[in-house]
């Protein structure tokens, strides 16, 4: 099924070219046109490779503040995906510890069925427990350099496009719009600034571990119909 996808609405905040948090949801729109493989979006998508090298790149954030005393800063990805469709997802943090005040927190991805979201945009409440998360599945889900996140997912099976990243994966019970959460190595309940590098081809290696705090680097999102199909 070939899926095209558009970012419908994306009211950004860009705090020093640094961070990047929505004001309301990042929509990743997949709509069914023909017989192909399915894409999606991620950072790959707003940092192509042919980025100019002085540019700037702003991390995902996922952290409690608020602007304006009204919304939160954080990043919230909705995707559309039918019935049997697997959800694959990726990013920096996935599995990356940080210990702070002797505390111990990993970054991850959290995926919510359809309706479990609810609230107004910028101010919504989560379900305790997620429908999925990405640290469920051991080696998967951690995008490890430039290359692998230019190159996108493999397939689930690991055939197809065995240039990209391992993707962690769900396979959506029902057609809905599902909500998905990445949050970097400081947890999903993070304060404070991430350490971010702003750069474009994530030279350093600090793009990767706990530095990263309560951003993320890179990240994607794709959907596809098959555990084969690229």
């Amino acid at each position: 099924m070939n899926r095209s996808p558009t970012n419908q609405k994306a009211s950004k905040k860009i705090e020093n070219i640094k961070s990047f948090s929505t004001i309301a949801s990042l929509c990743i729109g997949i709509v069914a046109i023909g017989i192909q493989p399915v894409q999606a979006e991620g950072s790959r998508n707003l940092y192509p490779a042919s980025s100019p090298g002085t540019a700037y790149r702003a991390n995902l954030e996922w952290r409690t503040e608020q602007t304006g005393n009204l919304i939160t800063r954080r990043t919230l990805l909705k995707v559309y995906a039918q019935a049997g469709e697997y959800i694959l997802l990726g990013s920096s943090a996935v599995g990356v510890t940080r210990t702070s005040n002797n505390v111990t927190t990993t970054g991850d991805i959290y995926v919510y069925n359809p309706n479990l979201v609810t609230g107004q945009v910028g101010s919504e409440t989560f379900p305790s427990i997620p429908s999925f998360q990405c640290t469920s599945q051991a080696g998967r889900g951690k995008i490890n350099s430039r290359t692998e996140e230019l190159a996108g997912p493999k397939s689930i099976n690991g055939t197809g496009n065995t240039s990209g990243y391992t993707a962690c994966y769900y396979q959506a019970p029902s057609t809905g719009i599902y909500d998905v959460v990445i949050f970097g190595p400081a947890g999903f309940n993070a304060s404070g600034d991430g350490g971010v590098t702003a750069e474009i081809n994530l030279t350093s290696s600090t793009n990767f571990d706990s530095s990263q705090g309560s951003s993320v680097a890179a990240w994607d999102v794709t959907v596809r119909s098959s555990t084969s199909v690229l």
